[in-house]
């Protein structure tokens, strides 16, 4: 199957919308684990406060890693594998 035209220009691809792991290190020294479809637009919500409540307490200060995906289950089975091993 070929990807539309809006698809492909999106950088979609028939498996779906590429989702990011990432991982940050916080204020206070801890690592944060997290997965989403706009790794920009969620690095911006933690970094203002609108994160989950432990990044709106300590602030990230760094993206320290991320890998992309290809589509959400993907994303969220490698997140809790990371999780699981921290």
């Amino acid at each position: 199957m070929v990807p539309s035209k809006r698809s492909a220009s999106r950088g979609h691809t028939s498996l779906g919308m590429p989702h990011y792991v990432y991982m940050l290190c916080l204020r206070n020294g801890h690592l944060y684990v997290g997965s989403t479809d706009n790794l920009t637009r969620r690095f911006d919500e933690h970094q203002s406060g609108r994160g989950r409540r432990t990044t709106a307490r300590f602030a990230p200060v760094e993206l320290l890693y991320s890998e992309s995906h290809p589509n959400r289950s993907s994303a969220v089975k490698r997140e809790y594998q990371l999780k699981s091993n921290s």
